[in-house]
């Protein structure tokens, strides 16, 4: 939040944060997932949208992130340039799994990603062992996606900003119905046996895995 007041005084230089807009600036910076660079690029704006009609306007934030300083290099003047730029870093299997994961709501393990991937990066080929996970590596490594660990078995996930740009490239790229249709069929099987396992003994884990 101070560097949104910071970057919002640079182009007006009478805003302040007040009792009337402090929880406008904290949900952009929320719904911003706190980037640094996104967060400037909406401070900007605000020498002509206030803070609660800047927030109004964050479902499309590839189209409201733009206008960044000119003495600064093309890639960093829009969010969506700072993002086509890491995404052409990528190799063409890590764009192509990069984008499926954008059918991820919320985290995600190793098989629904495996799942959602199927032979998106190689058609008609079976994919190497190990292949997925090299690629989730590269992408944690690019910062693109994040990882954790939950008990034995790692978790990943897209912060929502970014997410939106895999989904964007998603749907680019042609992959839209075929990744949606893999993750449907994916957490489907998942859930049919469940309604028979939580009234057994293994009612907690189940539990928990359904909460994951």
């Amino acid at each position: 939040m101070r560097l949104f007041t910071e970057r919002a005084q640079a182009v007006a230089p009478g805003f302040r944060l007040t009792g009337q807009n402090v929880g406008a600036v904290a949900e952009i910076c929320r719904r911003l997932d706190g980037l640094p660079l996104a967060i400037e690029l909406a401070a900007a704006r605000v020498r002509l949208l206030p803070p609660q009609a800047l927030l109004a306007r964050l479902g499309d934030r590839m189209g409201v992130l733009t206008g960044g300083p000119r003495d600064v290099p093309e890639r960093q003047r829009t969010l969506q340039n700072t993002l086509d730029w890491s995404f052409s870093l990528l190799s063409p299997g890590e764009q192509a799994l990069f984008a499926c994961l954008g059918v991820f709501a919320g985290t995600f393990g190793l098989p629904a990603a495996e799942a959602v991937w199927g032979d998106a990066g190689a058609p008609g080929q079976a994919d190497p062992p190990g292949l997925v996970i090299d690629i989730l590596n590269a992408l944690v490594d690019s910062s693109l996606v994040e990882a954790e660990t939950r008990g034995d078995e790692p978790r990943f996930g897209l912060l929502e900003t970014i997410r939106e740009y895999a989904l964007g490239r998603l749907r680019d790229g042609g992959a839209w119905q075929q990744a949606h249709e893999r993750h449907a069929a994916y957490f489907t099987a998942l859930a049919r046996p469940a309604e028979s396992e939580l009234r057994g003994d293994g009612q907690l884990a189940w539990l928990n895995r359904l909460e994951d």
